[in-house]
C-alpha cells in the first residue's frame, strides 16, 4: 500500500489510503513500526556493519525511519520475517542468512508514506480547505471522536498535538518517549484511572530523544563502505573485522 512513495504526492495509493485515517490511527501504525524497527536494528546492525557484501552495496545501518530506505524494505517483509530474525540465535552466520533470504524487491517505506500524508490532511473531504489550523484540528478531532469506539487514542493524540501545526501531526521527534509507551494505544478507562493526560504537560526530566548519527559515525560508515568494496572486488566475502582488510 505504500510502495513507490517516490512518485509525486497525490498520485500514490499510500496517500489515498492513509489520509482516510484520523492522525491518531496513523500514529498507531507509526508507533508499532518504530517498535519493530528498533528490534530489527538490534538484531541486524552488527551484520550489516561488518558483512562485506552489504558494505559493497552501501547498506545504511545508522539512520532510522524514512531516512533509511534499505531498512524499510526489510521491514516491509512483515512480522513473521522480523520475528524470525529477532528470535534467531545471534550468530553472524544465522542472521546474515535470514537478512539475505529477503526478496528485497519493489519499494516500500512506511515512515516515508506517513510523512507524505501530513499535507493530505489539509485537503481532506471534510470541507477543511482554507481553514486555519485550529479549526482543522477541531474538525478532524470531532470527526474521529464520532467514529471511534474508544476515545482513549484520540484524546491522547490530541493532548500531545493540540498546539502543533498540521505539518507536525505525526511522529514528532520530541514525542518519541510517548510512542515508546504506546500512548495512542491506551484506552480511555486507563487514561482516566491513572490520570495519564498529565503526562503531556511536560517532557520527563532526564529524557533523551533517540540520538541521530554523529558526523564521526557517518564518516566511519562511509569509510567502511570503501574498504568493503575493495575486499569484494578482490573476491572477498564474509565478516569484515574492521581491522584493515581482514575477513573471517
Amino acid at each position: 500500500m505504500y510502495k513507490d512513495r517516490r512518485e509525486p504526492l497525490g498520485n500514490t495509493a499510500h496517500v489515498k489510503f492513509f489520509s482516510r485515517n484520523p492522525p491518531w490511527e496513523n500514529e498507531q501504525i507509526g508507533s508499532v513500526a518504530e517498535f519493530w524497527e528498533s528490534r530489527f536494528a538490534e538484531a541486524s546492525t552488527d551484520v550489516i556493519d561488518h558483512d562485506v557484501l552489504f558494505g559493497e552495496l552501501n547498506v545504511d545501518y545508522l539512520h532510522r525511519g524514512r531516512r533509511n530506505d534499505e531498512r524499510q524494505i526489510w521491514m516491509a517483509e512483515g512480522i513473521l520475517f522480523l520475528r524470525r530474525l529477532v528470535k534467531s540465535d545471534s550468530s553472524y552466520q544465522t542472521r546474515n542468512k535470514i537478512l539475505r533470504s529477503s526478496s528485497r524487491t519493489g519499494w516500500a517505506n512506511c515512515p516515508g508514506a506517513l510523512f507524505d500524508v501530513l499535507r493530505a490532511y489539509c485537503n481532506d473531504d471534510s470541507g477543511s480547505e482554507g481553514r486555519d489550523e485550529g479549526d482543522l484540528l477541531s474538525i478532524v478531532f470531532s470527526r474521529g471522536m464520532d467514529e471511534d469506539v474508544d476515545k482513549g487514542p484520540c484524546e491522547a493524540w490530541y493532548a500531545a498535538h493540540k498546539s502543533q501545526p498540521v505539518g507536525s501531526w505525526l511522529m514528532l521527534d520530541h514525542n518519541d518517549w510517548l510512542r515508546d509507551r504506546a500512548y495512542v494505544l491506551w484506552d480511555w478507562k486507563r487514561i482516566q484511572q491513572h490520570q495519564l493526560l498529565k503526562l503531556f504537560e511536560s517532557v520527563p526530566d532526564g529524557h533523551m530523544h533517540r540520538p541521530q548519527p554523529t558526523t564521526n559515525e557517518l564518516e566511519a560508515m562511509s569509510a567502511s563502505f570503501v574498504v568493503r568494496e575493495t575486499i569484494f572486488e578482490n573476491g572477498g566475502l564474509g565478516y569484515w573485522t574492521g581491522n584493515g582488510h581482514e575477513v573471517l
